[in-house]
């Protein structure tokens, strides 16, 4: 199992097989805000079509959806 991706949330104890640097299943991802996880994906096309400006927003928005799921696995 050493090849498969953790969830970022501690204790969690799911896994991907995708190699990802960081991940949250979707049990954890679901307590975060879906207007949060649409600007992320919104800003995650406008980077893959050459706006690298993107790439600092983008991991301000990772970073706060982190925090939103751990606080949701708190409960």
């Amino acid at each position: 199992m050493a090849d498969r991706t953790r969830c970022c949330i501690p204790f969690c104890r799911r896994t991907t097989a995708e190699t990802y640097d960081e991940w949250i299943c979707g049990k954890h991802w679901s307590t975060t805000s879906k207007r949060l996880r649409a600007i992320l994906h919104k800003r995650k096309r406008r980077w893959a079509k050459g706006d690298h400006s993107q790439g600092p927003k983008i991991m301000r928005i990772w970073e706060r959806l982190k925090s939103q799921a751990m606080e949701g696995a708190l409960f």
